[in-house]
């Protein structure tokens, strides 16, 4: 059964460094991107523009059209995210689904609005289960030379359940 996870820009744009969009089959998922969310993506000059495209072209990324900008949740949640993030807490509440989001505020409030929330580095430790990708520290360590944020604290957290994935 295929899963179908609601992506924000930034894990997509984090992800699409990485192996993970080479060869997504085995995770048995569908990404869905609001269209701002995609356009994102599509900034010139932000990286893996080129290799997202790719994904939409081959269906592992499925497009779907934004919320009127008057929509009530939409107008809510932009007081406090932006357009991207906003659309795609509100697509996935619409859809009941679960959402990616790496931004720690974006996180919050999907999952108070009680959305089951994931990130780029749950979809990474995935690949890794699935042997799509290798081992995770270097590949963390480029994203975060690359810009991709992420703490001390939640890596920690994906290496000790990464040795457990190896190990267990």
């Amino acid at each position: 059964m295929t899963k179908i996870i609601v992506a924000d820009a930034s894990p997509l744009i984090a992800l699409g460094q990485t192996p993970v969009f080479e060869n997504p089959e085995p995770l048995k998922i569908l990404l869905l991107a609001p269209d701002t969310v995609l356009n994102e993506c599509r900034i010139p000059g932000k990286p893996s523009g080129n290799v997202i495209e790719k994904a939409v072209n081959t269906g592992f990324i499925k497009p779907i059209a934004d919320k009127p900008e008057n929509h009530p949740l939409i107008t809510n949640l932009q007081n406090v995210l932006d357009k991207g993030e906003a659309q795609a807490i509100a697509a996935a509440m619409e859809l009941n689904t679960c959402i990616m989001i790496d931004e720690k505020k974006g996180r919050k409030i999907a999952s108070n609005k009680g959305l089951k929330v994931i990130g780029s580095l749950t979809l990474l430790l995935q690949a890794r289960k699935h042997r799509i990708v290798g081992p995770l520290k270097p590949i963390v360590e480029q994203l975060r030379e690359r810009g991709i944020r992420y703490s001390d604290p939640v890596i920690n957290e994906l290496l000790a359940l990464e040795a457990k994935l190896i190990t267990g």
